[in-house]
């Protein structure tokens, strides 16, 4: 009866182990299809970067958040040219991480206009703008999936665009490995994966 009891429990605390695991890996699949399934609803304009892109200017930006009254970022002016290298310093919530979802045009100014060449931002193809983009936030994300898709983010390229980004971005050295190649999933959690260190992930 003693054993009878002791293995239930241990059966009990394992059943609750895994449905743990199970309900944490649901969590990663639902964020995943969410990533999938995501279309913002921005109003995409239609020129497309032909030439390179020789100045960003913000002009009198102001930008508040929806369902906020609060001006975050107010009547920015400045401008950034090709081949310069700026860091935009500030306390906590001055608008550092704003400023740069406003590039990206994740969100559009409230106020004011940002200008590439001299075109209003909201003049270009959304699509094509950003592939002409690369940012690195502090919070990121990992996914489970192989060193190529987590690279390409299921846009279209090839290996040797993979591997010339992953130069790019000094992370070479992790082909060299023979224990690692372009579909060695990034997670110990499958057979033959491997894990990345924190500053290789944020790269």
């Amino acid at each position: 009866m003693f054993i009878s009891v002791i293995a239930a429990v241990s059966s009990l605390a394992t059943l609750v182990e895994y449905s743990s695991l199970l309900y944490d890996s649901l969590l990663w699949v639902e964020k995943y299809q969410r990533f999938e399934n995501y279309h913002d609803d921005f109003q995409s304009g239609t020129k497309e970067i032909a030439a390179p892109i020789e100045q960003i200017k913000l002009g009198h930006v102001s930008f508040v958040y929806p369902f906020s009254k609060n001006e975050v970022l107010h009547d920015l002016n400045f401008q950034i040219n090709q081949g310069e290298k700026i860091a935009v310093v500030g306390e906590n919530g001055s608008g550092k991480s704003t400023l740069i979802k406003l590039l990206l045009r994740f969100y559009d100014p409230s106020k004011g206009k940002i200008e590439l060449n001299g075109n209003d931002l909201r003049e270009f193809a959304l699509a094509n703008y950003r592939q002409n983009l690369s940012v690195t936030f502090q919070d990121y994300s990992k996914f489970k999936l192989s060193l190529a898709d987590n690279v390409a983010v299921f846009r279209p390229g090839g290996n040797a665009k993979i591997k010339s980004a992953l130069k790019k971005a000094g992370l070479e050295t992790l082909l060299k490995d023979k224990n690692i190649d372009l579909n060695t999933i990034l997670s110990k959690e499958f057979a033959n994966g491997t894990e990345l260190s924190g500053g290789q992930w944020q790269k």
